[in-house]
C-alpha cells in the first residue's frame, strides 16, 4: 500500500507541474496533498496527517480554487463567412499562444450570430469576423489585453492579413 500511494504521489506531482491549465494543476496538488496525509498515516504520524489533510488539502486548495474565481478568462467569439479557413485558424492558434503567454484561460466560440447581437448580448473580450476580403478584429480599449493582443498577433501570425481592428465605440459611431 505504501508503495502505491508513493508512486501515485509522484505521478500526481508531475501532473501538476506538467499540466498548462491552472485549474488542474491547482486540483493535481490538493489530491497529492491528500495522497501525502494518507502517507503519514501509514508512517504512523497521525497528527501530521491530520494537518496535512486540513491545511494543505482542503484550506490550501479552497483558497487557491477561490483565487481561480478572479482569474481571467478570455472569451473569443468568431465568425467566418468566407471559405478560406485558413486564415481563421491562424489568428485562432496565434490567440491561444498570447492567452497561454499571459497565463488566461482562453475560451473560443464559433457563432452564427451577427455582430450586433454578439454586441449586446454576449459578454466578450474579442470578436474576429473573417470574410472574403478581410479580417476584422472588435475589442474594447477599456480591455487592457485587447493592445498586448494586437501587437501579439502581428508578430505572431503566419500569413500577411489585412486586420482591421475596430473597437465597439468606433463601431457604434459608423452607425449612427
Amino acid at each position: 500500500m505504501q508503495y502505491v500511494i508513493l508512486i501515485m504521489m509522484v505521478i500526481f506531482a508531475i501532473a501538476a507541474i506538467q499540466t498548462e491549465v491552472l485549474r488542474r494543476t491547482i486540483i493535481y496538488a490538493g489530491v497529492f496533498s491528500l495522497l501525502s496525509s494518507f502517507a503519514y498515516l501509514l508512517y504512523k504520524a497521525p497528527d501530521v496527517a491530520i494537518a496535512e489533510a486540513v491545511i494543505g488539502c482542503t484550506l490550501a486548495t479552497v483558497i487557491y480554487l477561490v483565487a481561480m474565481t478572479k482569474y481571467k478568462v478570455f472569451r473569443v467569439y468568431y465568425k467566418h463567412t468566407s471559405t478560406n479557413k485558413e486564415n481563421i485558424h491562424d489568428i485562432l492558434e496565434s490567440i491561444t499562444k498570447y492567452t497561454d503567454y499571459m497565463s488566461l484561460q482562453l475560451d473560443t466560440i464559433s457563432t452564427k450570430k451577427d455582430l450586433h447581437e454578439i454586441l449586446e448580448d454576449s459578454h466578450y473580450d474579442v470578436i474576429i469576423i473573417q470574410n472574403d476580403t478581410s479580417i476584422d478584429v472588435y475589442g474594447e480599449t477599456s480591455n487592457y489585453h485587447f493592445d498586448s493582443m494586437i501587437d501579439f498577433l502581428n508578430l505572431t501570425c503566419r500569413y500577411k492579413i489585412d486586420f482591421h481592428f475596430v473597437t465597439p465605440k468606433k463601431l457604434e459611431d459608423n452607425y449612427e
